[in-house]
């Protein structure tokens, strides 16, 4: 070992690979004193084993052998007993996960880091370190990635029987883990930031898990929802449409309540005018027509009361012209919903109702065939 090695701590050695451990018949004796004298480096849990192992095993191979699957049982600890961001650093884990070849390839063991708040933290490090230093067993495992992405998007513990127990034991020790629903968001946002959520589209396929848990009333809160559709939208915008698909499918036997429901829908028509205002925020889809139609006189698809539809009607009101002083004029918006056949003439109708005098200087537009006879006839009748 070189005085320069000596002045570098295991975690910067392992990252400069002064220390290789894919093979752990090479330089055994080596990587067995690096451990011990820099025991301190490791989780506070694991420091009192490694001083046992050195202490019971002479043979340089059986003492990493052990070491190694002390760090795997650690991870697989549950009942809080495993890594802990109170106690642990992430570079203490670091070294822990660098140290360990065998970890790299058993992301189905990491499981008890998604039951709870302070230790999924860490679950980012560890998907990361496994693309860098075993990539096949990361391409194996995208499937598993998918599961750990919809618990932490959904926090839904019931899906396996094993996530269900890990949870409960969690509960059991600590109580409720109120900070569970603001972490895993965090974790998401850091997984995308560095690079392991690809397109997003692992995210994007759980939207309709989320709500479907939200019509069974089986999120922690509307604001845990809303959290969650502001992210996704912030990731691609283009989730809006998706967004809304779901939210109009809801009917008379979803329990959840329609003042939440009407939160989602002023959250949804928000961000789709704050991205999309020349498309009306992809409320007035023609697709939609036949399930919003009600909101203005049409037949019911969800059952609900007449102050909802009222809310919704003075919602609209009131964000459209939120854009108008924005930039965006009201005859622009006209004209685009009168051109584009994939707005209802619903949403062209809501637009002229806003100031019927547009009709004049819009009657003359190149519009679609299907608008121009109805905008021509109420343009006569000014």
């Amino acid at each position: 070992m070189t005085s320069s090695s000596e002045s570098l701590s295991l975690l910067e050695m392992l990252r400069q690979n002064k220390i290789t451990v894919d093979d752990i018949s090479l330089n055994v004796a080596k990587k067995k004193l690096m451990v011990i004298e820099h025991q301190s480096e490791f989780p506070i849990k694991l420091r009192p084993k490694i001083a046992a192992r050195a202490a019971n095993f002479t043979n340089p191979v059986d003492f990493l052998v052990q070491v190694e699957l002390d760090f795997l049982s650690f991870i697989e600890a549950g009942r809080c007993q495993g890594p802990d961001r109170s106690v642990d650093s992430e570079e203490e884990i670091e070294v822990m996960l660098r140290l360990s070849p065998c970890v790299w390839h058993k992301s189905h063991r990491w499981m008890p880091l998604l039951a709870w708040s302070n230790a999924v933290h860490f679950l980012p490090l560890f998907w990361k370190l496994q693309k860098e230093l075993a990539p096949s067993s990361a391409t194996a495992d995208e499937h598993l990635l998918s599961y750990y992405v919809h618990v932490l998007l959904t926090n839904n513990f019931e899906s396996t029987d094993k996530m269900r127990n890990l949870r409960r034991h969690v509960e059991e020790y600590y109580g409720e883990d109120k900070q569970y629903g603001r972490e895993s968001l965090l974790v998401l946002e850091r997984m995308k930031k560095e690079g392991l959520l690809g397109d997003c589209s692992i995210v994007f396929g759980n939207v309709g898990c989320l709500f479907g848990l939200a019509r069974k009333r089986a999120i922690p809160s509307l604001s845990f929802m809303e959290d969650r559709i502001r992210l996704m939208v912030q990731w691609d915008a283009s989730i809006i449409e998706r967004l809304w698909n779901h939210l109009v499918h809801w009917d008379s036997s979803c329990s959840f309540a329609d003042d939440d429901w009407f939160s989602l829908f002023r959250l949804i028509f928000e961000l789709g005018m704050t991205h999309f205002p020349m498309k009306l925020g992809y409320f007035f889809r023609d697709a939609h027509r036949i399930k919003m139609g009600f909101l203005f006189g049409g037949a019911p698809y969800r059952t609900a009361s007449t102050s909802l539809y009222k809310s919704v009607a003075e919602v609209i009101q009131e964000i459209i012209p939120k854009y108008l002083r924005q930039g965006v004029t009201l005859r622009s918006l006209i004209l685009a919903a009168a051109v584009d056949d994939d707005i209802s003439l619903t949403g062209l109708y809501t637009l002229i109702g806003m100031d019927p005098s547009q009709l004049i200087s819009v009657s003359a537009a190149k519009s679609k065939k299907r608008k121009l006879s109805a905008i021509q006839a109420l343009a006569k009748s000014f």
